[in-house]
């Protein structure tokens, strides 16, 4: 009966770590790159903003056309991820 007792607490000892494990390695920014003006992201604004997306989830928003340096981090990003210009990206 002990040994069962034992067996049990290591399972769920280690059931435990690894929970803890996997949520420390899920912990990713989430960056939205618009650019002021723009129509197609005037429209997904107004979609985050009706769902309340970016009080539930950590984005931050970047703006690339009047910022150089979000637009180097934006191409950077591309570059990292071999996407082009008319790439749709899409994580799950």
């Amino acid at each position: 009966m002990n040994i069962i007792k034992f067996v049990t607490l290591i399972i769920i000892s280690l059931l435990v770590f690894t929970a803890s494990s996997v949520v420390a390695q899920t912990t990713s920014k989430i960056y939205f790159f618009y650019g002021t003006g723009c129509p197609h992201c005037a429209v997904v604004e107004k979609f985050f903003a009706d769902e309340n997306l970016l009080s539930r989830y950590p984005v931050e928003k970047k703006e690339i056309y009047f910022n150089r340096d979000n637009t180097i981090l934006f191409n950077s990003l591309m570059d990292e991820l071999n996407a082009g210009p008319f790439s749709y990206l899409h994580f799950i």
